[in-house]
């Protein structure tokens, strides 16, 4: 959450919504079928004319789930980014960088990859925290375990590409869905990020 803070204009992608059923009338269906489909219907919404609102500073406290169901979304959330194809290359490429440096180096490169992720990973959760009334609801020391994530998440990735390999989708319910995300991705994307940057200019 902190590092999409600092990366995102919309500061992360929300879990929560609410809709006017008037709009949603209005804009008509979006497409369902994909892993990301919070954020799609988000998108289909922006890029129906809706206006979208980021309450950027509204936490809403959640029960974690149980491992594993936890176990369970790690992977396809890796998978949902599949399209996002930059940011797939990057967790894809940790741990071959990490191998290279090994094969280099020894330990001396092992260290420097470690440092490396440690250093850009606290980095953007601090950010993130102090971005809004985020340092209220997390502690800076949770910054700490943001390089854990940034392993998982590579670690993930090629749990997803064995997924897509081996049955060409990931579970969603009782079927298996091959796309993260749907046609309103990017056009709905580039309306959503520009009024979240209006919001913020506000």
């Amino acid at each position: 959450m902190l590092i999409n803070r600092a990366t995102l204009r919309t500061a992360d992608y929300p879990g929560t919504c609410a809709f006017r059923r008037g709009t949603m009338l209005r804009v008509g269906p979006y497409d369902g079928d994909v892993l990301f489909d919070n954020e799609e219907m988000i998108r289909h919404f922006a890029g129906e004319g809706a206006t979208v609102k980021y309450a950027t500073d509204l936490f809403v406290q959640k029960k974690p789930p149980s491992f594993r169901k936890w176990i369970e979304q790690r992977p396809r959330q890796a998978y949902e980014d599949f399209s996002l194809r930059a940011k797939t290359a990057l967790f894809f490429l940790i741990p071959i960088v990490g191998v290279v440096a090994a094969a280099l180096s020894g330990w001396k490169g092992i260290g420097l990859w470690a440092a490396v992720i440690f250093a850009v990973a606290v980095s953007l959760a601090l950010i993130g925290r102090l971005r809004g009334v985020a340092r209220q609801f997390f502690p800076w020391w949770v910054c700490l375990f943001a390089p854990l994530w940034i392993l998982e998440r590579s670690a993930s990735t090629y749990w997803a590409v064995y997924w897509h390999l081996r049955y060409g989708g990931y579970p969603f319910g009782d079927k298996i869905l091959s796309k993260g995300i749907g046609r309103d991705w990017i056009s709905g994307g580039r309306v959503a990020a520009e009024a979240a940057a209006r919001q913020s200019d506000q």
